[in-house]
């Protein structure tokens, strides 16, 4: 399974903090980054955490997201909100269950992102993302808790391995994050070499990459692609030299 580290990007109340390391501990996770923290976490983040302070105590703080980020394979981000909306292909977002059974299959390290309580991730902030989540609930009020919908993201995670520890699962399988972001550039690369119409390349690039990463490809999988491409773009050039 990919081994997630928790990023909480702007949160405002060291209260969800704490709970937020309650429910990592809950479900076997213990890496967690905050990225332009609003609060300092004193007393009550302490009690909220209870006795997962030692996640607390370990929390890396970072003021620019790219530093939470580095050295994964794959960045999932949340939204409150799934936009069905075709224009909007940033925000498409997947169901956590479904999500989780995907994401058992496959060894690697991720980051799954929070945004603030207030405003969530920014648009800027899910672009970076290789897709997002969002918890089914009630349309009338579908916005979840920040600490309620870490735990029940992180619940699909470990109930998909079969309750056992994210750190003792072992997959062949294995995704490669770098790899895999050099098949991106030669995606973008490929549609400027098709001279693809400016004013839908963002969108084009976008679904491309959301299909790869829906398909969670291991490192053998992003290898060939990228080959494929690759030689592609290369014989673009080659055509447009003569």
């Amino acid at each position: 399974m990919i081994k997630y580290r928790v990023v909480l990007v702007r949160p405002t109340y060291e209260g969800n903090i704490g709970a937020v390391a309650r429910a990592m501990m809950n479900f076997g996770f213990s890496e967690l980054i905050i990225v332009s923290s609003q609060c300092e976490i004193g007393l009550e983040a302490r009690q909220r955490a209870m006795h997962a302070y030692p996640i607390l105590k370990k929390a890396k703080m970072v003021t620019e997201l790219k530093e939470a980020t580095d050295n994964v394979d794959i960045v999932i981000g949340t939204t409150g909100v799934d936009s069905s909306s075709r224009r909007n292909i940033s925000r498409q977002s997947m169901d956590p269950r479904f999500f989780a059974m995907l994401s058992s299959r496959i060894n690697g390290k991720g980051a799954l992102l929070f945004g603030s309580e207030a405003d969530g991730l920014l648009n800027t902030e899910i672009n970076q993302c290789d897709f997002v989540l969002t918890i089914p609930a009630d349309p009338i009020y579908p916005i979840l808790n920040l600490s309620h919908a870490v735990a029940l993201i992180l619940y699909e995670l470990y109930t998909a391995t079969g309750n056992r520890s994210v750190k003792s699962i072992k997959n062949k399988e294995k995704m490669n994050g770098t790899i895999l972001h050099i098949l991106y550039d030669y995606i973008d690369k490929l549609l400027d070499d098709i001279n693809y119409p400016l004013h839908r390349r963002y969108k084009i690039s976008m679904q491309l990459k959301r299909i790869i990463a829906k398909s969670w490809p291991t490192e053998s999988d992003t290898q060939a692609l990228l080959g494929v491409i690759k030689k592609t773009t290369r014989a673009i050039e080659k055509q447009k030299a003569k």
